[in-house]
């Protein structure tokens, strides 16, 4: 199933735009995970078809939308559907139903159309379009990319050089507004900032973990018996050590093959859901101060000793003072775009053309 949240992130949404525009990134990257933890890698999946997705939105409109005098058009859409779909169908999720792709057509339509009341309210305040501004950084990304990747990125985000000089220009105009007619303005209170603590307190849950330390003797799943028995002979050797009173960290610092080994194979605390889960569920068994007996992963072997179990429990405010003051700035914000939207599009003629069934 397609998420399709129609929650209204004015903020994330206008301030990423103006960080990918005014970083001089053209391009999305990726997010690389990392931390140490015991995890399974991701599928590998075949290439995802261009063809084939663009022929899923064939029944998006040459124009989409107009905004007063100004016309957004189906490839400005696709611009942004198109690599939706595609992260979609990498990570091997079913093709979207007619009505889940209309349904994001829209609500990118949407965005768009807000986005453009928002640079008319701009206007209306006094703040023109920076083309000084703009014409820099088309320069700079023209310069960094090179002419050939610039015209593709440009394509891709179904866009004209002079669409894009405009973009920029109008996005100058709309961060200079947002500092001086918005931002300046919100604060988050220590009264606020309490209330919506003990508001939210059941999702502020901290939840059960574990620490543990670990011996990894490493064998990989497709291993041969002869591998597979000199690491459990490995194992059984260790094991033997350890019921004779040589120290668990001593023995993890000596034979294991995980990083943790210099720490005496201890692990940060981690939840359910953190762990390759034939681990998890060993060290969610054990007693604190009890060691395991040999639990097979698609690391290899492992020994595991119960350092301490840490119950659910609510975050402290101290702990999470920040996360909270941003999420109620960001609430403040979304309210104020919300409330300049909804004026403008009052004053201004909004016709829309893609609606989700």
């Amino acid at each position: 199933m397609l998420n399709l949240s129609r929650t209204k992130l004015y903020s994330s949404f206008f301030l990423s735009i103006s960080a990918i525009i005014f970083s001089g990134n053209l391009s999305a990257s990726e997010n690389q995970g990392g931390g140490g933890r015991l995890s399974i890698p991701a599928p590998q999946v075949d290439q995802v078809d261009p063809k084939m997705v663009n022929e899923m939105l064939d029944f998006v409109p040459e124009v989409v939308a107009t905004v007063g005098d100004q016309a957004i058009t189906g490839k400005q859409v696709k611009g942004v559907v198109v690599p939706t779909l595609t992260a979609i169908l990498s990570a091997g999720s079913p093709p979207p139903t007619d009505e889940e792709l209309q349904a994001l057509v829209a609500q990118v339509t949407g965005q768009l159309v807000d986005q453009q009341v928002l640079f008319h309210v701009c206007h209306d305040d006094g703040y023109e379009s920076n083309y000084e501004i703009a014409d820099d950084k088309v320069s700079e990304l023209r310069k960094n990319a090179g002419e050939k990747q610039f015209n593709i990125a440009l394509a891709r985000q179904g866009v004209t050089q002079e669409q894009f000089r405009e973009q920029i220009a109008n996005m100058a105009a709309f961060n200079q507004w947002l500092q001086e007619k918005v931002l300046k303005d919100l604060k988050v209170t220590d009264e606020e900032l309490q209330e919506f603590y003990e508001a939210n307190q059941k999702n502020l849950m901290a939840p059960a973990k574990v620490e543990v330390a670990h011996i990894l003797v490493e064998l990989p799943e497709d291993s041969d018996e002869k591998a597979e028995a000199a690491a459990y002979r490995t194992m059984e050797g260790i094991q033997a050590k350890l019921e004779n009173g040589v120290p668990f960290a001593q023995l993890a610092q000596m034979n294991s093959d995980c990083p943790s080994a210099k720490s005496g194979g201890r692990l940060e605390p981690f939840a359910h859901g953190e762990m390759v889960k034939e681990f998890e569920d060993a060290a969610f068994a054990l007693e604190v101060g009890k060691v395991s007996d040999v639990v097979r992963t698609n690391y290899g072997l492992h020994l595991i000793k119960s350092i301490r179990r840490i119950p659910v429990k609510v975050v402290p405010l101290e702990e999470c003072r920040r996360e909270l003051s941003q999420k109620l700035l960001n609430y403040k914000l979304n309210k104020a775009l919300q409330q300049a939207i909804d004026s403008g599009r009052k004053t201004i003629d909004v016709e829309v053309m893609v609606k989700a069934q």
